[in-house]
């Protein structure tokens, strides 16, 4: 994403009445470069429903048999129910070539309208119900091409949301890829969308995976939270009270997580920055939260620096605000961060930056929270 779009249109140095806004949009996996890069979950597909298998999975070729009638009524059936899915024959075999089909249909350019495969998508819903992983990553992924898509509304028609959520916490991380990039999707559109997955209890899996031993999934997990941080005050609450944002605070420690990932991580703090509400800054505080946004600016990345920046000088003028309120009493926090020579220090080091963006962002943050005293020309903080 472009330091514009991360960035409010009031410059940085506004007065504090009026701080700028630290709202990042959300859109739809993947991102257009002109808004904010996701992180990149592997989207390489099989050529055929039998590559990337396990030897002596079966092999079976799209077209070498038909489902019977019976079949196809039993898992369309099944996809408008609650109850488990028991499909009779024909052979596994048939439902990995079918799930593989119609995962090809979705993903075709231009995709097909939503009509046109809605009633093969009920026969994929209908085979996320199935033992077989094979047949159920196949059809994860149909749902995931219609997710990224101008339809992806329209998932929600077909019921599948607290099948997909509960896939989230599979034992096969090939299950869970597909699965969090539909959830991950959906919480990356408009609040009835947010809404719905976390009716769907979508939130308390995501606490498990951003501890996942895979770090792909700890990164997207860690871009679907940072897009309901970007709702509703009740929603980040949610994030709150189940623990996500202490855990994300966590493993923004220096060495508690790849530097891709805690720039990933550092999108949460900023969302909330822009979107909390005081109650939740000064709980954020109490956190640490300011001793781990300055840990962030050590992460050789300008984009995350930039970030990082914006949402300390948010912090700053929130507690400024808000001074005299419960739990914003003595001195600033972030200015308290900002005494430390070593933190002085490396703002120094990032004026040096080849990138224009940071070299400007460092700048107007220095000029708004430090002055100059014409003794000896020393930064003092303000």
């Amino acid at each position: 994403m472009s330091s514009s779009a991360c960035s409010s249109s009031k410059p940085v140095g506004a007065s504090p009445t009026s701080p700028p806004e630290l709202l990042i949009r959300r859109c739809a996996w993947p991102t257009p470069a002109a808004l904010r890069p996701s992180p990149t979950l592997s989207t390489s597909r099989r050529t055929g429903p039998c590559s990337n298998r396990p030897s002596g999975a079966s092999a079976t070729l799209p077209g070498t048999a038909r489902l019977s009638a019976t079949a196809v009524s039993t898992a369309t059936s099944s996809a408008r129910s609650t109850a488990s899915c028991n499909i009779p024959t024909p052979p596994i075999s048939i439902y990995r070539n079918v799930a593989w089909t119609i995962s090809n249909l979705t993903r075709s350019a231009p995709q097909p309208s939503f009509d046109r495969v809605r009633p093969v998508l009920l026969l994929a819903a209908g085979f996320l119900r199935l033992a077989d992983v094979d047949t159920v990553i196949d059809s994860l992924w149909a749902f995931s091409y219609i997710s990224e898509g101008p339809d992806i509304e329209r998932l929600l028609e077909l019921g599948i949301l607290p099948q997909v959520v509960d896939l989230l916490l599979h034992p096969s991380y090939s299950v869970q890829g597909p699965a969090l990039r539909i959830t991950g999707n959906l919480v990356a559109g408009d609040d009835k969308l947010t809404t719905a997955c976390i009716n769907a209890r979508f939130i308390p899996p995501l606490a498990s995976l951003l501890t996942s031993p895979r770090r792909t999934l700890r990164k997207e997990a860690a871009w679907a939270v940072s897009n309901i941080a970007v709702g509703r005050e009740a929603q980040i609450q949610l994030l709150f009270d189940q623990g996500l944002i202490q855990q994300t605070l966590d493993r923004l420690r220096p060495n508690a997580e790849y530097p891709d990932i805690r720039s990933e991580l550092i999108w949460i703090v900023a969302n909330i920055c822009s979107k909390g509400s005081p109650a939740q800054h000064q709980r954020m505080f109490d956190m640490g939260v300011v001793d781990r946004m300055v840990d962030t600016l050590y992460i050789e990345d300008a984009r995350t620096q930039i970030v990082t920046i914006e949402a300390l000088n948010f912090l700053a003028h929130s507690y400024k605000e808000n001074q005299g309120m419960i739990g914003y009493t003595g001195l600033n926090p972030v200015i308290a961060a900002l005494q430390d020579p070593s933190t002085t220090s490396r703002l120094e080091q990032m004026q040096y930056s080849e990138n224009k963006d940071l070299y400007d962002m460092v700048i107007t943050f220095v000029d708004t929270w430090f002055v100059t005293t014409p003794v000896d020309g020393d930064d003092q903080v303000m």
